[in-house]
């Protein structure tokens, strides 16, 4: 069964920008291509309105989205990512869901 995860972004003024950072996006961004290539990621979208940010990352599997959340690449992202939300009070938060 396909798994979709949701990520929304809010920021609190258009002054504060959404986290970016090479040195650890690059790495996932290489990462999601790979398993997207290997069919365990069927689709990845971004779309930013506003103040909002919404990233949907649709598996194949709840298996196949565990490989990615389990990552070296990912984990180092996840840690720089909440910490950059953190100091610019950028609001996140993610939905897990079967499709």
């Amino acid at each position: 069964m396909a798994y979709r995860i949701t990520m929304t972004m809010t920021r609190p003024s258009a002054e504060v920008e959404f986290y970016s950072d090479d040195s650890t996006q690059v790495p996932v961004q290489n990462l999601l291509n790979s398993e997207e290539s290997a069919g365990r990621i069927t689709s990845v979208t971004s779309n930013t309105e506003g103040l909002t940010k919404t990233v949907q990352v649709t598996y194949d599997s709840v298996a196949s989205s565990e490989i990615v959340a389990e990552s070296s690449e990912y984990q180092a992202f996840k840690t720089a990512f909440d910490t950059y939300n953190s100091a610019n009070g950028i609001t996140a938060t993610i939905t897990e869901e079967d499709i």
